[in-house]
Parts: C-alpha cells; structure tokens; sequence
C-alpha cells in the first residue's frame, strides 16, 4: 500500500493501493470506491473467544482462531495458474495444519520461519488433511498458557492485546479480509472518520445512550472488546430506523403543503355522456346489469 497520502472520505481506494489489476477489479466487484464506502463496509463477524481451538479439535467448515509457530514457510507460484502464494505450517503443542495464502506472497516476508502468530480463518479438509485458505494473521509476543483464558482480559502486552475481536469481511477473488482491514485501519488511522457527518442529533444520542458515528465506526472495525460491537451495531440500527421516520415526516409535512384540486365527479360524467354516445350507451347497459340480474341474457 501507498505512504504519505492526504486521506479524506472522498479519496478513490484506488490512490491508496498499488496498482494492481486484481486489487483494482475486487474493489470494483464489491462496490467500494472512496474512503467513504470503505468505512461503511462492515464485517460480516468477528473472530472470538468461542473460536478460540488447538489444532487436535478442529473440525472441517470450522471458523477457528488458532495461536502457534510458523513452519515451512515458502513463497512459491501455482503450477498451472502462475498465481504467486505463501504456504506454511502452523504447529501447536497437540498438532499442526497446512496454511495457504494465495495472492499473498508478501506473507511470507512479513512473517519468516518461527514467528508466533494468531490465525483466524475457516478449516477445509482434503486428502492431505487440514488446511485453512487466506486466514487472517497477526504476529503475537507470547502463546497463550491456556486456550480457555478470556480474550478480553486487559493485557499489559500492547502487541498481544491488539483487537483480540477480529473482523472478518466479505471477500472476493483479489482482495482478503486481512487486506481489507489492513487498509480500513490505515483510512482510520488518518482520522477520516472524524469527517463522517453524524444525522442523529446529539440529545437524541445522549437520550439513548448511543455512541457518536466516529466512536460506532471504531467500534465496529477494531473493537476492543465485545460490548463495543453490541454499542455500534445497536446505533446503526437505530439511525436506519430513525431516517426511514425522518424522511416519513418530510413526505407528510410536503402533502400537508401541497394544494389538492376539487374534482366534481357529477360534471365530469355529465360531459362523457354528451361527448361520447357509445360511452353512454354502454353506461346503459351497465346500469341495466345492476338492476336486473337477468337482464344480459336480453342483451342485444
């Protein structure tokens, strides 16, 4: 990604990553433009506690939070597809699983043979056995000492307290969640959310105890600790409600000013008749349906 650019919410995603066609293409694929749409692209859920496993009790289709040594680490390209990819193997004291990031060769710059990390991500099985696709991954200081711990304990540790909840994104061919979290904490980082203009007045935030959109947009990618997801999650919704009755009220407050013309239903028929014979001798008919039953069987 690019360095020193002015970042503001109108700024194209584009200007602040290489120009990659890929890259470029899976923006475009998930309809992300600007600064702006990046920051209101939310995760789909967040990798926790519930997650948290070792390697011996995984289970295909298992969205895991794993902690352990890097091993084997080798950037290579795919036979057939040329597609330049990271493979590794994270072991743990009871195991280990294979490790594949494709797309992503700088992984295996960013994290050499040996590094500790966390990963996060979804477990498949094949014929070699367990392996995870483009997880997400963050260096960690220390293992932890038992699985089971909270990780929403406070930590003295900065490096290993940093967003225990991991977002997790939507993705598509090009772009990981890790890319786009990545690139979402440098938009924040810059403070462009600071920009976003708040339609729910402050009263209304202080009455129902709702954080500000700046606090919600922080929340909601690196949210410290579980009850800021419930917070920011809980003021979008209501801000969604809340315009849908703003923008009601604007329609009623418009027809209330709206002059209505007086349409003389009478006169208007009068006219038809002496205008169109047909018209009036088809009223006949209809007329003659309604008081008597029997009468289209007469019908000429």
């Amino acid at each position: 990604m690019k360095k020193d650019i002015p970042i503001t919410l109108s700024t194209e995603l584009t200007s602040l990553i290489r120009k990659d066609a890929q890259h470029i293409q899976a923006l475009k694929t998930l309809q992300l433009k600007t600064v702006r749409d990046l920051l209101f692209y939310f995760p789909t859920r967040y990798a926790d506690i519930a997650e948290l496993k070792n390697t011996r009790d995984i289970a295909p289709d298992q969205h895991v939070t794993l902690y352990g040594k890097l091993k084997n680490v080798d950037v290579t390209k795919g036979w057939k597809s040329k597609i330049p990819m990271t493979k590794a193997t994270l072991e743990d004291e009871l195991g280990h699983i294979q490790l594949i990031w494709f797309n992503q060769a700088y992984i295996g710059k960013m994290y050499p043979e040996g590094s500790l990390v966390k990963i996060s991500g979804k477990v498949t099985e094949n014929k070699t056995g367990f392996s995870i696709a483009n997880p997400d991954i963050s260096r960690i200081q220390d293992m932890p000492i038992d699985t089971h711990q909270s990780l929403f304990a406070e930590s003295t540790d900065s490096a290993s307290s940093d967003t225990f909840l991991t977002p997790v994104y939507r993705e598509t061919k090009g772009i990981s969640s890790r890319f786009l979290h990545t690139l979402i904490k440098k938009c924040l980082s810059s403070k462009a959310h600071t920009h976003v203009r708040d339609p729910i007045p402050p009263h209304i935030l202080q009455k129902y105890a709702l954080p500000s959109i700046d606090k919600a947009l922080m929340y909601m990618h690196v949210p410290k600790k579980e009850e800021h997801v419930v917070a920011a999650r809980k003021r979008f919704a209501f801000e969604e409600i809340f315009l849908i009755q703003i923008r009601k009220q604007q329609e009623r407050a418009l027809l209330l000013q709206t002059k209505a013309y007086t349409i003389r239903t009478s006169d208007l028929h009068d006219k038809q008749k002496k205008s169109d014979p047909l018209s009036t001798h088809a009223l006949s008919v209809l007329e003659a349906h309604a008081s008597c039953p029997q009468a289209h069987k007469n019908v000429p």
